[in-house]
């Protein structure tokens, strides 16, 4: 009785361990490609080398809401027109995250920009608490009566719409992040690892990619809390510093979205 007993426990903690595991691996269908402290012209480069490798979706964490010179707007128009799936983000003026809120205008890239893109807002619904955690996310809100969905929301869904729609059917408008990490557990690169030959076509191709902010070259000597938040996976330890980046946060979503049940 008491060898079964040893065997069922044992069991039952190598099930606990394979459950946690199944949960912390890293979700290698999104990449994460940093922009770091580029200009437009190099983005534009950026994205047209990853695009090159046959991505799935690729996801812009980032916005271009002026015109620059003729020559460097027609080089990103072109490489945003040639994205097979293009997301891009913006911002819903004044958000206040209100039940059954309807706001007037969403803000973001210049309308030139947009003519091949999907649009998601990317406004954060902060605790309030003294670090202004991010816990929270808003699924979809009404601008001028048109539902616009989450940047992350409206990524996943151009990566896999049943998955996705059943996402949003089954949950509340205002849905609790479920983390599964910091950008370690996704495939990550620098924009030097791009521009130096250093990504594959196994690397890319079939994933989600999302190009955004985390963290300036080495060596750079300004502030590198840019784009970046307090997590519930921050241990809060005196100096108090934010922990994840805007981009890696919408990757924890997606990656939410993609596990869920069809």
């Amino acid at each position: 009785m008491k060898t079964i007993f040893v065997v069922l426990v044992i069991a039952l903690m190598a099930g606990s361990c394979n459950s946690q595991l199944k949960h912390d691996i890293r979700h290698d269908d999104i990449v994460i490609v940093n922009v770091g402290k580029r200009y437009r012209a190099a983005i534009a480069k950026e994205i047209a080398i990853i695009n090159s490798f046959g991505p799935k979706v690729i996801a812009l964490d980032t916005y271009f809401p002026d015109s620059d010179s003729e020559y460097t707007d027609s080089l990103l128009i072109s490489v945003l027109n040639g994205c097979n799936r293009l997301v891009m983000m913006g911002l819903i003026s004044n958000y206040t995250n209100e039940v059954n809120g309807n706001y007037q205008e969403l803000t973001g890239s210049h309308p030139k920009f947009l003519s091949n893109a999907k649009i998601g807002f990317a406004n954060s619904i902060l605790e309030d608490d003294e670090f202004r955690t991010l816990r929270k996310f808003s699924i979809y809100e009404k601008v001028n009566g048109i539902t616009v969905y989450h940047f992350a929301v409206r990524t996943a869904m151009e990566y896999d719409s049943m998955r996705t729609m059943a996402f949003v059917n089954g949950k509340p408008r205002v849905t609790d992040v479920e983390y599964i990490g910091d950008q370690k557990m996704f495939k990550t690169f620098s924009d030097f690892d791009v521009f130096d030959g250093k990504i594959v076509q196994e690397d890319i191709e079939g994933k989600i990619v999302l190009f955004g902010y985390i963290g300036p070259y080495d060596g750079y000597q300004g502030d590198n809390d840019e784009d970046k938040y307090f997590s519930p996976l921050n241990a809060k330890i005196p100096p108090y510093r934010s922990d994840m980046y805007g981009v890696v946060f919408h990757a924890n979503i997606i990656a939410q979205i993609l596990r869920n049940r069809k």
